[in-house]
């Protein structure tokens, strides 16, 4: 579905009308793809792009008749992956801008935490949980691809069942809430996998920071390749092991920022005052992300979750 030179957004056909007419009106978009049931009521409030239905047994007699190679079109690292909206606690929804690099990280830095990269099991696959207008439906897309058998989802979800029963899961990530002692009591009460906790806005690329549980140590982790973790105080000063301050993320996953929103991209993707020497020659880790999280560096390197800052 990324394919050089398109640019895709993700919405849901439950989204109220007038999300959904802000969302067009935001992105600027030429093509909706829906499903047939769907189509009428896309046309009608949507003049000015063209609706496809997929399931359409005329789009498909015709996507036949095309070719099935790639075009030939040349991709940089640094062009548009796709944007992904998200509601925030006030106002309209934020388009989030993800390039190509930040997912391209994800996918390889998650392929050697797996320790797949040599070993991939044809017999393996991936459980699809998260709605695809989620961030998370991204990351568990792109590792499917590797054959990887584990189911990801948030804490309250996974200590409900007896995953036991699951006979070929071999690993369990949480994320999109916090893990609790008590959540991981029960998960892994209910199974023998490998789990692990894993952190990461929307903004840095889905999965940011994560821990592969040892010891019943359930802190969020370290983060992924080429990203770094900063935690600051209000004056943006680096805080000692121990100290809770805010957390900022710099690195290659960050996203452009929001879609034509300037204002809120400058508050919350800020220069990076940490930026090295050899990060200034190369250009990179320029920006970092302010997470609104509170969080602390623990002795073992770890990071520990601890709330939120703005009561969200």
């Amino acid at each position: 579905m990324i394919k050089p030179s398109i640019n895709y957004l993700r919405s849901k056909q439950k989204e109220l009308l007038i999300t959904v007419k802000y969302i067009l009106a935001d992105t600027s978009t030429k093509l909706i793809l829906t499903n047939e049931i769907h189509k009428p009521r896309l046309e009608e409030i949507s003049k000015q792009q063209k609706v496809l239905a997929v399931d359409s047994r005329k789009l498909q007699k015709q996507l036949l008749l095309q070719s099935i190679n790639s075009p030939n079109i040349a991709i940089r690292s640094t062009d548009l992956a796709y944007v992904i909206y998200t509601s925030g606690t006030t106002g309209n929804p934020k388009g989030i801008m993800i390039e190509h690099r930040g997912v391209v990280n994800l996918k390889y830095d998650m392929t050697s935490k797996y320790q797949l990269r040599d070993t991939i099991k044809r017999d393996e696959v991936i459980l699809l949980f998260a709605n695809y207008v989620f961030d998370a439906s991204v990351e568990q897309i792109v590792i499917s691809l590797l054959n990887v058998t584990h189911i990801h989802s948030t804490p309250k979800f996974l200590e409900q069942y007896d995953l036991n029963k699951i006979e070929s899961l071999r690993r369990i990530v949480t994320g999109g809430e916090a893990l609790t002692d008590n959540s991981y009591s029960k998960i892994v009460s209910n199974s023998s996998c490998e789990i692990i906790n894993s952190y990461g806005p929307t903004e840095v690329s889905i999965t940011s920071i994560i821990n592969i549980i040892r010891n019943n140590n359930i802190a969020i982790g370290k983060p992924i390749a080429n990203i770094k973790c900063y935690v600051l105080d209000n004056n943006l000063m680096p805080l000692p092991i121990g100290g809770i301050g805010e957390l900022y993320i710099g690195g290659v996953g960050l996203a452009r920022g929001y879609l034509n929103r300037p204002d809120l991209t400058a508050e919350k993707f800020i220069a990076n005052p940490f930026q090295t020497e050899e990060e200034k020659i190369y250009n990179k880790n320029t920006r970092l992300y302010k997470t609104g999280d509170l969080v602390r560096w623990l002795p073992d390197g770890n990071l520990e979750y601890i709330g939120r800052n703005d009561f969200q």
